[in-house]
């Protein structure tokens, strides 16, 4: 089980392994923030949520770049910033006892970041396709 999941992580570099990762890592931060470096300020809570899905949507962007298969990893990324944002966005809710229309400073933010989420993977998928054709050889 340990071989496998150092597998997916270190071998394979699958994006959904390391979503685990980072929703852990960042949920550990977010809660020894909230209840002890920054007691009780929820929007700190929630600016680590969001530095969490950017960072992982960083390096999903520069990991699709040394996919094999472009396709299947655009569909794990995607699946991957999806699972990570609404497991962080999760933890931050629970660890302050907050519905979603109490954090709606923290909405406007998700939205932004998932959208340049998007623009990172089309940005990685662009650069990958013109390396591709560059390394093609002349007719």
């Amino acid at each position: 089980m340990v071989r496998k999941v150092y597998d997916y992580l270190f071998n394979q570099n699958h994006p959904l392994a390391w979503s685990a990762v980072v929703i852990i890592s960042f949920g550990l931060v977010m809660t020894i923030n909230f209840y002890w470096i920054n007691a009780q300020d929820e929007q700190t809570t929630f600016i680590i949520a969001s530095t969490g899905i950017l960072l992982y949507s960083i390096y999903c962007a520069v990991m699709m770049l040394l996919a094999k298969s472009l396709v299947q990893a655009w569909n794990h990324t995607l699946f991957g910033i999806i699972i990570t944002a609404i497991g962080l966005t999760l933890i931050g809710m629970l660890i302050t006892s907050r519905n979603w229309s109490e954090i709606d400073y923290y909405t406007k933010i998700l939205k932004v970041i998932v959208f340049v989420s998007l623009v990172f993977m089309s940005i990685a998928v662009s650069m990958r396709k013109i390396v591709e054709y560059a390394q093609r050889p002349n007719k």
